[in-house]
């Protein structure tokens, strides 16, 4: 998240104002939406955030599967506090109209986020 966070703040203003930040917990025992919507803030404080939660897991199962994205929460029993939690490593850049256009690996670094997200934007909205 960090390296995302430093990605937009170094790609400035005209591309910020078009990107908002969505997270979708795999964790929906223990994450709520105000604990995303909290992480999400300490990142992203000026972005427009979106918190989402599942309501099961097959609803979760449907829209990992579009991405490509895995996830696994290990068997435990109800309300446990510790129990292990997996999941792919990748962000995703999501246009408008719902659809993946780009994929950053885990480890991207701001720079890489920075130069991704202004080519992508000169694509949508050129400049010329």
């Amino acid at each position: 998240m960090a390296d995302i966070a430093a990605g937009l703040a170094e790609s400035g203003p005209a591309v910020d104002r078009h990107i908002e930040i969505a997270f979708v917990t795999v964790d929906f025992e223990r994450d709520t939406g105000p604990q995303i919507t909290d992480y999400l803030t300490h990142f992203f404080p000026n972005s427009t955030i979106h918190a989402l939660r599942a309501a099961d897991s097959l609803q979760l199962s449907a829209v990992t599967s579009e991405f490509g994205a895995q996830w696994q929460v290990d068997p435990h029993e109800p309300g446990a506090v510790t129990y292990g939690v997996a999941h792919s490593g990748v962000t995703y850049v999501v246009d408008d109209r719902g659809q993946l256009v780009w994929e950053w690996p885990f480890g991207t670094t701001g720079p890489e986020v920075a130069a991704t997200l202004n080519q992508l934007m000169d694509t949508v909205y050129p400049t010329s």
